[in-house]
């Protein structure tokens, strides 16, 4: 999907003699598409991006992919590289709402990602298993990513869990998504965390609870981040002429 807003300004960026990288006219088009949808108000869904390695499917994490690793935490020791690759791996693998709850024991956990990898995934190196889980959560390449303010893959969850699981922010967005009555909980958990944050920033606009002024506000910030990052861009990139 083209951003309106970004195009004009990239050709406008272009005929001036600015040479844009390709990772710049993503980054600005992630940007303006942002800016686009909340003045224009118009529902932008997003379909999963999808990671083959072999026979093994890596799908974009979904929010119950999210909230099954923070709670895998208290099981694996996710510090460690190749343990954090491993789990990640099993993890975006499987349908979300499949997950095995972490009340089958830690055993049990253990065993299944290790028969995962073994059987699926024995045949790949490590870093080809990163890899794919890189182009799953991130697009192409670290640089060029889809969204403007990338977060953590994984959040370790606290050792003394806050009640009610804020300790997980995909928790936290999946019970405003079920407060602004957007799903189901288990039709939410199988939404990815873009989606459903612009699908909450739509309800929310629309809600007379915040009003004109919330959705006024959202506008303004997201164009004011797309100008910072575009006259960033074009500063550094006539620098280097």
């Amino acid at each position: 999907m083209v951003s309106p807003t970004a195009i004009a300004d990239i050709k406008a960026a272009i005929a001036s003699g600015v040479e844009l990288t390709p990772e710049d006219i993503i980054r600005l088009n992630a940007l303006g598409l942002r800016h686009d949808f909340t003045k224009s108000r118009t529902e932008m869904r997003i379909m999963p991006r999808v990671a083959w390695l072999g026979d093994v499917a890596f799908r974009e994490p979904a929010i119950g992919h999210e909230i099954w690793m923070a709670e895998a935490a208290d099981v694996f020791n996710l510090d460690n590289a190749e343990t954090r690759i491993k789990v990640r791996a099993y993890c975006l693998a499987q349908q979300p709402l499949l997950l095995p709850p972490m009340t089958v024991g830690r055993a049990k956990l253990k065993q299944e990602v290790s028969d995962f990898c073994r059987k699926r995934l024995g045949s790949f190196t490590l870093g080809q298993v990163a890899s794919a889980l890189v182009f799953a959560e991130c697009g192409d390449t670290q640089t060029a990513r889809e969204l403007p303010v990338p977060k953590p893959p994984t959040r370790r969850r606290k050792a003394k869990p806050v009640p009610d699981g804020e300790c997980c922010y995909e928790v936290g967005l999946l019970r405003n998504g079920v407060l602004l009555r957007l799903g189901s909980p288990d039709q939410l958990k199988d939404m990815t965390v873009t989606e459903l944050e612009l699908l909450i920033t739509e309800a929310m606009k629309s809600d007379s609870r915040f009003g004109a002024e919330y959705a006024k506000d959202l506008v303004s910030s997201a164009f004011g981040d797309y100008k910072r990052t575009l006259d960033a861009i074009v500063a550094e990139r006539r620098k280097g002429d």
